[in-house]
């Protein structure tokens, strides 16, 4: 993908797609084989969709931001294991963001300049075997 910002009619079908984590459905919880670290890149599972992402990502929960790679990301990102998506949104083409239902949020740069590949998050297992970039 370009250094320039993603379209605006990609970004809403990514968003659509996504939006099937959301509720209380069998695939919305992440599960406790939910990530995989590698050195670039971070492997989202939802009890079948998947989210690859080669990005930085940020933990957002009450004990505070945990950023990629930093000494205690592991464990905010385990931390989020069998907790229900409540809602998936595109931040002004900066960030996903991954709200889960206890408050706590995982969000993945937009930002081009931010990749450690060509595109941000590679997603795959959704509703109508739907997959696509970002």
């Amino acid at each position: 993908m370009s250094a320039s910002a993603t379209p605006e009619p990609v970004i809403r079908q990514i968003v659509e797609a996504m939006r099937t984590l959301a509720g209380p459905h069998p695939g919305s919880p992440l599960n406790e084989r939910s990530h995989r670290l590698r050195a670039q890149n971070l492997q989202l599972r939802f009890d079948g969709p998947t989210i690859n992402v080669t990005s930085p990502v940020v933990v957002n929960r009450s004990a505070g931001l945990s950023r990629s790679w930093d000494e205690l990301f592991r464990n905010a990102l385990c931390g989020q294991i069998g907790k229900s998506v409540r809602t998936v949104e595109v931040v002004g083409q900066l960030h996903l963001l991954i709200a889960l239902d206890d408050g706590s949020e995982i969000s993945t740069s937009l930002v081009p300049d931010d990749y450690s590949g060509p595109e941000a998050a590679y997603y795959h297992g959704f509703d109508k075997a739907e997959w696509g970039v970002i």
